[in-house]
């Protein structure tokens, strides 16, 4: 999270210097972040897990569930793929706004949260071993949040620094 706050505070810092350098490098970022996500879309599950299906909500239950029928490693997992999944996603946001500027808040929330459930559907339709999960596009959703926050946040310290210099000139 500290990284993609640091990488949105540089992108606003630089882009009144240099807009169409941030810009290209906000597009390759994009591009291979999504890449990224595709190739982690479409790999096939390996069969032994027993993939497959549709999962409503398997980290709940797994969390909830007492340890005699689940281990502390199994309930450490669910929450390190909750995590995993957050940070896929927290990075778009920051990228997105770079490429459009004028994006508002909630069309790029709904875009890139939409992406994780085209994700979850694509996964549903390969039929390849992959777990279609509910938990997954959700967390993929608070991150896309987390990553909102964390622009505005650094949009927030430019201004008020902005501010500040224009105050300290006059």
């Amino acid at each position: 999270m500290a990284l993609v706050f640091l990488g949105a505070l540089t992108a606003h810092l630089a882009k009144a210097r240099w807009p169409q350098v941030v810009r290209r490098v906000a597009t390759l970022t994009f591009t291979l972040w999504l890449a990224l996500i595709l190739l982690a879309t479409l790999a096939a599950s390996d069969s032994s897990t027993g993939g497959g299906g549709v999962w409503l909500s398997p980290g709940i239950d797994t969390l909830r569930a007492s340890s005699e029928y689940v281990t502390p490693g199994e309930k450490e997992m669910v929450v390190r793929q909750w995590a995993a999944n957050a940070l896929m996603f927290l990075p778009l946001p920051v990228l997105l706004s770079r490429l459009r500027p004028g994006f508002s808040a909630m069309k790029c929330f709904v875009l890139c949260a939409g992406l994780g459930f085209l994700i979850e559907s694509t996964q549903l339709l390969q039929g390849n071993g992959r777990v279609v999960d509910l938990d997954d596009a959700l967390c993929n959703a608070l991150g896309v949040g987390v990553g909102l926050a964390l622009n505005a946040a650094a949009t927030a310290l430019v201004n008020r620094r902005d501010r500040g210099r224009v105050a300290a000139a006059r």
